[in-house]
């Protein structure tokens, strides 16, 4: 066998690393890695941004007015007034009942009137007037009307009220009453034909369901 001189063997390069296929390798594991935590993170962000549900609101209901006038409740003594009274719980509202008082305003577009609350007596005598400055008004036929409390009460009022206006008599006082009506702007009949602007309200689940006249000779 030939032998290879030694100055030979020192000068033989040895054979070079695989580097190549190595760090093609390394290259596809990053890349299907970015891959995975990608989808993961396009499934993250869409089950974060479902639409929220909302539900619907309930359409509002209204107490339904009489078909008939209403029998005011009339106290049998001269120190009650009839109706549910004068002298509510509150300030600035009325409980459900049947109040009297003055009619002020009539406003269509905020469905409110405005009334003057007072106090009428049917079982107190006449007799002694009280006038000036007094807030107290006696009549003739037996009955008494007072008001002490200056506060004009806004009052909600149902979209199909009915509405009851006095007629007048032909005697220059108000008579019997109009064909009843229904809806607010029907009140309006009371503020520009009624000679004196007193009525009663029926007041049902916190809205006025009848306006009506009440007669003064």
């Amino acid at each position: 066998m030939r032998q290879v001189p030694d100055k030979l063997r020192r000068h033989r390069r040895p054979p070079a690393p695989v580097v190549v296929p190595l760090v093609a390798v390394l290259a596809l594991a990053v890349t299907a890695a970015a891959c995975t935590s990608s989808k993961n993170l396009t499934a993250a962000v869409t089950t974060t941004t479902a639409a929220p549900t909302t539900t619907a609101r309930p359409t509002p209901t209204y107490p339904l007015p009489p078909q008939t006038p209403i029998s005011v409740p009339q106290s049998t003594d001269s120190s009650t007034p009839d109706g549910s009274g004068c002298e509510p719980a509150s300030s600035t509202a009325l409980t459900d009942g049947i109040w009297f008082g003055v009619l002020k305003t009539v406003d269509p577009s905020t469905n409110t009137i405005g009334l003057d609350l007072a106090c009428y007596f049917s079982a107190r005598p006449s007799g002694s007037t009280t006038s000036g400055t007094g807030t107290t008004t006696t009549m003739l036929n037996d009955y008494t009307i007072t008001n002490n409390n200056p506060t004009v009460y806004t009052l909600k009022v149902a979209p199909q009220v009915a509405v009851l206006s006095l007629a007048d008599s032909g005697t220059g006082g108000d008579g019997e009453f109009n064909p009843t009506t229904t809806g607010i702007a029907s009140a309006n009949a009371i503020l520009t034909d009624q000679s004196r602007k007193y009525v009663w309200v029926q007041i049902t689940h916190g809205y006025v369901t009848v306006i009506q006249g009440q007669f003064t000779p």
